[in-house]
């Protein structure tokens, strides 16, 4: 086996203390960043996405459950000149997950941003002109 010096067995203490702050200060650190990755995870939700490839567009939002109806997205689509192609909607735990995939109608001319702007009051719970619409509270 090692053999000790008496100088090495003196450190010992000293070396404990110096792991001992050391993990103290990284399980602060760990802290903070979950802290700040919660925070940032707030201010970065909910997500909605309008993407335009050809004659298709395709939706994709991710809101808290009760903040979103599957069937005002589909409506707000429709309504905008799109031909629902495939949708599907999934929801895990308080969260929807919803993917659209829709076709541009030949009568209309789209506008994706004005599509987005629609979308993303109707997943961030504001009205068109801006209000916020009335909340749910989650059912336990």
């Amino acid at each position: 086996g090692k053999h000790w010096t008496p100088e090495q067995v003196s450190e010992i203490p000293n070396y404990i203390k110096h792991l001992q702050l050391r993990v103290k200060d990284l399980t602060q650190k760990r802290e903070e960043m979950r802290k700040e990755n919660l925070s940032m995870a707030s201010e970065a939700f909910p997500i909605a996405k309008v993407n335009c490839v050809g004659s298709r567009v395709y939706v994709s939002i991710n809101a808290f459950k009760c903040d979103v109806l599957f069937s005002d997205v589909l409506r707000t689509l429709e309504n905008n000149g799109l031909d629902i192609v495939t949708a599907i909607f999934s929801a895990i735990s308080d969260r929807v997950f919803i993917t659209i995939c829709a076709e541009v109608s030949e009568e209309h001319r789209f506008d994706s941003t004005l599509l987005y702007e629609k979308v993303w009051n109707l997943v961030s719970g504001k009205s068109s002109n801006g209000e916020a619409l009335e909340s749910c509270l989650p059912t336990h």
